[in-house]
This record gives structure tokens, C-alpha cells and sequence, in this order.
């Protein structure tokens, strides 16, 4: 309904079942496809905790989630808390030299925005 938000919100409030990893992935999913690039890299997040047989396809997923939420950030379509929060996350799988790459860039981009991190 192009308010991913109120998605997030039901997801919040259910607890961790397998019902709710089912719907958090298509939730992911659906938001990716969308373009809701912040609301899935959340939930890849999440995901590569919760589902770990699938750990590696939910880390590729975001990643480009991230690079999502970094070019809505170039285009002032994301806001400073989302990219924020993308460089966090991103930071958190830090040692990764493609994950290494993209935060540089950003941080790059960052800098020469004159915007503070």
C-alpha cells in the first residue's frame, strides 16, 4: 500500500515464531522489490540472525538494500537517520572487503557532502 512502515509496526509486535520469520521474509522482499530499500535492509538484517541456513542469501540482500537507502540518501529520498542506521548496520559486518567497499564509498560521499557522520 506504499507505507512499508505500517508493515514494520506488525512486525514488531508479533513475537519470533516461524510465522513471523515467514512474513518478515516477504515483507523483505515485497519492500526490496518496491524500493522501500531501508524497511528491507532491517529485515535482512534480522534475518541473517534469526534464519541462519539462508545466512549468506540474506547478507548479498543487505547489502543491496544498503546501496538502496544509499542512492534514496543521494537524491535526499532517505533521510539522515536511515543513513545512519544503513552505516551501522553495514559497520557491524565490517572485515568483509565487499562490505569494506561500500562503506568507504560512503563515507567518501559523506565527507565530500559536508555531511557529518
Amino acid at each position: 500500500n506504499g507505507h512499508p512502515e505500517l508493515g514494520w509496526k506488525i512486525y514488531m509486535e508479533m513475537d519470533t515464531s516461524n510465522d513471523a520469520i515467514s512474513l518478515l521474509k516477504q515483507y523483505a522482499n515485497d519492500c526490496y522489490r518496491r524500493g522501500f530499500f531501508y524497511f528491507a535492509l532491517k529485515s535482512f538484517d534480522i534475518l541473517s540472525r534469526l534464519d541462519t541456513d539462508l545466512d549468506n542469501q540474506h547478507q548479498v540482500a543487505k547489502l543491496g538494500a544498503a546501496v538502496g537507502v544509499f542512492q534514496m540518501m543521494i537524491v535526499r529520498k532517505a533521510s539522515r537517520d536511515q543513513f545512519d542506521e544503513t552505516i551501522l548496520i553495514l559497520s557491524s559486518m565490517a572485515g568483509d572487503p565487499e562490505v569494506d567497499h561500500i562503506l568507504k564509498v560512503m563515507r567518501k560521499w559523506a565527507q565530500e557532502n559536508a555531511y557529518d557522520m
